[in-house]
């Protein structure tokens, strides 16, 4: 008895394509969540705690900057969403374009914890005043 191939036959840049894709809408997801959800509660709960952004550490600004950003200037970002799921498309996944949307992949993902400990700085600095 012969051995029947795979009903679909899976080039290796289709799953390549496809691995990335979910990946980096998961990435991009999980970031779109912190910023437009969870930092505007932490912002509120830093100014009724300490009355303005000034006495905020650094990367905590920045980041609430970038929710805010994201929260009134996301239509300027949209038309950038699918442009690296197309150039993986296009390009059949090739290593150059599969690395590009990899190194974008890895940022959203450590950006992720990036805005966590941002959150966190000035708590930890308001329980060691304590």
């Amino acid at each position: 008895m012969m051995e029947q191939p795979p009903p679909f036959p899976v080039e290796p840049w289709l799953f390549r394509c496809w691995a990335f894709t979910i990946i980096l809408f998961v990435a991009m997801m999980a970031h779109g969540f912190l910023c437009l959800l969870v930092v505007p509660k932490f912002e509120k709960i830093f100014e009724d705690m300490l009355g303005s952004r000034e006495h905020l550490p650094l990367l905590t600004q920045v980041i609430i900057g970038w929710s805010h950003f994201l929260q009134h200037g996301f239509l300027f970002l949209l038309p950038l969403v699918p442009v690296p799921f197309v150039m993986l498309w296009r390009t059949h996944g090739s290593s150059m374009v599969c690395s590009f949307v990899a190194a974008m992949t890895a940022l959203l993902f450590l950006s992720v914890p990036v805005c966590v400990l941002a959150l966190f700085l000035p708590l930890i600095g308001m329980i060691q005043s304590v």
